[in-house]
Formats: structure tokens, C-alpha cells, sequence
């Protein structure tokens, strides 16, 4: 019985801080002079603060740095998606590119990289429109000005060609259905022999990183790399 009440206060306050992260990225700060203590405290984390919070793990094919269940990474990606928090964005890329550069380094005495291609999972053009941005492409951004290794980023060559229904009650069975077919190559001449490194906010099931992966290596790219900031798994 603590336990259920325990989640659905939890829950509660869950949906209080995406709400007011909603409600400032619509109405601006301008409206909303003081954030809540817990967002001005992430704001003032380092790199090397978020770096102490790393929990990097490789599972079914996709790396991931943080647990979600962590309420400040939780609350960081709320701020970052709904929000566009820069502060914590800057931050947060930095410590996911520490973090996938020490497996890279791992690697690179086996593999030879090259200049490696950095790609956000898009989202439709309608989604955009509403929203305004797209938060995986400003993580690809933070994450590629602090990844050691030669790299570009590219919005241009995985595009979603339809609007999908939201995956969060879906099953991983469902959400790999919802998602078939969404992906699209263009410029496929620009991922040829490239080793890639897909980036998302968020994994839950992975079929997101998963179809854009199959995507990606059928139209001709020789490696990709699987990457999430934070996964939760039930």
C-alpha cells in the first residue's frame, strides 16, 4: 500500500514540473521570474556534477548515460524538451559525450572511425511546426562540441515521414509497429561506408533507435552506434 501511494505521489509531481516546464515554454520566463528550486539547482550543475551521475549501460544494441529514474535527470530532460533549457542542455550534452567518447576509446584500436557522422531521430514536420524545435537535434549539437573524436552533425539525412501516434502506453511490440515505415534516407550518397552515431533524448523500448538503425544501415552506412541520454526500463 506505501509503496502504490508512494508512485502515484511520485506521479503527481511528475506532471507538476512537465506542466510548468509546458507552461514557460509557452508563456516565456518573462511570466515566470523564479523556476522552482529543483530546476535553479540543475541549472547550476556542471559537467563533471552530471558526470558524477552517469550510469552508463549497453543494452539490447543501445548505449545509454543516465537512468531516468533519477528525479534530476528526470527533471533535466523535462526542462530540456519542454523548455529548451540551454544551461542544462550544455551541461548535460557534455557529460553524454564523456560518456560515449571513454566506449569509443575502447574501440578505436579495433576499429578504424573515420569522421564520424552524428545524427538526431527527427520528428515530423507537423511536430515541429507546434513545437519549435527538436530536442534530440539541440542534444546532437551540445554532444558533437564536446565529442573528442572528428565529427559532423547532419539533420538532413534521416527525415519522419509520418506523424505517429504517442508511444507512451504502447507495448515494444506496438511502438516497433507504430513505427514501421516512418524513416526516410536522404542523401543516402552521404552514408555510404560512414560510421554514425544516432541520438534521442530518451530510450524506453528502443524501437525508435531501433528502425531508425535499420534505416540507416540499409541505405549504406557501415556502423551505428545506438546512443540515448537517459533510458527507462521498466
Amino acid at each position: 500500500m506505501k509503496t502504490k501511494i508512494s508512485n502515484i505521489i511520485a506521479r503527481i509531481n511528475g506532471l507538476l514540473r512537465h506542466n510548468f516546464a509546458l507552461l514557460r515554454a509557452i508563456a516565456g520566463d518573462f511570466f515566470f521570474e523564479e523556476k522552482p528550486l529543483e530546476i535553479r539547482e540543475i541549472e547550476s550543475f556542471s559537467s563533471a556534477d552530471w558526470t558524477d551521475l552517469l550510469e552508463v549501460l549497453e543494452r539490447d544494441g543501445i548505449i545509454s548515460a543516465f537512468s531516468y529514474e533519477d528525479e534530476r535527470v528526470r527533471a533535466a530532460i523535462w526542462e530540456i524538451k519542454y523548455a529548451r533549457n540551454a544551461k542544462i542542455l550544455e551541461s548535460i550534452g557534455s557529460a553524454c559525450a564523456e560518456a560515449l567518447a571513454g566506449i569509443f576509446e575502447e574501440k578505436i584500436e579495433f576499429e578504424n572511425f573515420g569522421q564520424i557522422i552524428i545524427v538526431p531521430i527527427p520528428c515530423h514536420t507537423s511536430r515541429m511546426k507546434e513545437k519549435g524545435f527538436n530536442q534530440a537535434i539541440d542534444l546532437a549539437r551540445e554532444f558533437k562540441n564536446h565529442f573528442p573524436l572528428s565529427s559532423i552533425t547532419r539533420n538532413d539525412l534521416l527525415i519522419k515521414t509520418k506523424d505517429t501516434l504517442h508511444q507512451t502506453k504502447l507495448s515494444r511490440n506496438e511502438r516497433l509497429k507504430n513505427l514501421k515505415g516512418v524513416f526516410e534516407i536522404e542523401r543516402a550518397e552521404d552514408l555510404q561506408g560512414k560510421t554514425i552515431i544516432l541520438i534521442d533524448d530518451v530510450t524506453t523500448t528502443g524501437a525508435t533507435l531501433s528502425e531508425a538503425k535499420i534505416v540507416l544501415e540499409k541505405a549504406g552506412a557501415k556502423k551505428v552506434y545506438c546512443f540515448a541520454a537517459t533510458r527507462s526500463y521498466s
